[in-house]
């Protein structure tokens, strides 16, 4: 029965999608602009950005259906896309130790996949629909690419995603790996709100806010404090700093010990920031 209801809708939201891909791209924007609007503008991460920025995301996000108890997400999984959830109910679970834990109940215009997406790390949830839901999607990628270019929304957007992580229940932050220390890194109680922010967590009292100019999702690499071949240990993920001599200083401070050299895994020397992608391990003595 299960198996007929997910090809059943399956079907039809392929057929909803045929119809509105043989559209032109601005009616099928304004559209999604007309169905979705007041969900998106109650979503956590998007409250308080521009209408520019708000059209722009809709026209990239995807509606989809999903009958009862099925996995929209799986923890572990790799993060590509994050959800809104339009109407419907979303059970966050949790696996542990062979048994599947409840952590909480997502309503309309709640986000998930968020949290994987942000840090580049695997889902640590799996998201499972209640009752029948509708949810709109968009990809990691496309989000970059729109947000990453409106200075002003990006710092909005990051506020409201670090103080969606403050408010979080402790045992849903106890199963997101290095966040409590993450946490207590950006020491957000003492950021004032007309202080620029670093992504390093920190308020930047030294430089002006004209040399400000953040991207939504900064570019997260992990850091050790040794030579590659010293053997392993537990890395740090941070967000890629603007400058090699802010790396340093931000090693320092992680593992006590001033370096002066960064590599790649296989020895090779980092001498541009900017050839670096998101996840790479540098090596840093």
């Amino acid at each position: 029965m299960l198996a007929h209801m997910q090809l059943k809708f399956k079907t039809a939201e392929l057929q909803q999608e045929e119809v509105l891909e043989d559209l032109p791209k601005a009616i099928r924007s304004s559209i999604s602009h007309h169905l979705f609007r007041k969900t998106v503008e109650k979503t956590y991460l998007f409250k308080g950005v521009s209408e520019h920025l708000t059209v722009q995301l809709i026209s990239e996000m995807k509606a989809e259906y999903f009958p009862p108890k099925v996995d929209i997400i799986l923890q572990n999984e790799i993060p590509t896309d994050f959800y809104i959830l339009v109407n419907g109910a979303l059970d966050v679970l949790k696996y542990k130790n062979g048994t599947e834990q409840f952590l909480s109940k997502l309503g309309s215009a709640d986000l998930v996949g968020e949290i994987g997406v942000f840090f580049n790390i695997p889902q640590p949830f799996t998201v499972r629909t209640k009752k029948l839901s509708q949810v709109i999607r968009i990809s990691h990628q496309s989000f970059k690419q729109i947000v990453q270019s409106q200075n002003e929304d990006s710092k909005i957007i990051i506020k409201n995603f670090i103080e969606y992580l403050k408010d979080l229940k402790q045992e849903v932050r106890e199963e997101i790996p290095f966040l409590t220390e993450l946490l207590d890194d950006l020491n957000i109680e003492h950021i004032q709100p007309n202080e620029p922010v670093n992504y390093q967590g920190e308020a930047n009292m030294e430089e002006t806010s004209e040399n400000f100019t953040p991207g939504p999702i900064p570019m997260r690499v992990i850091i050790h404090g040794h030579h590659p071949d010293e053997g392993d240990t537990n890395g740090k993920l941070i967000h890629l700093p603007e400058s090699m001599e802010e790396l340093l200083k931000l090693a320092e401070k992680k593992f006590g010990k001033r370096g002066s050299t960064v590599v790649m895994a296989d020895g090779s020397q980092v001498e541009e920031l900017n050839a670096l992608r998101d996840n790479d391990r540098l090596f840093i003595f």
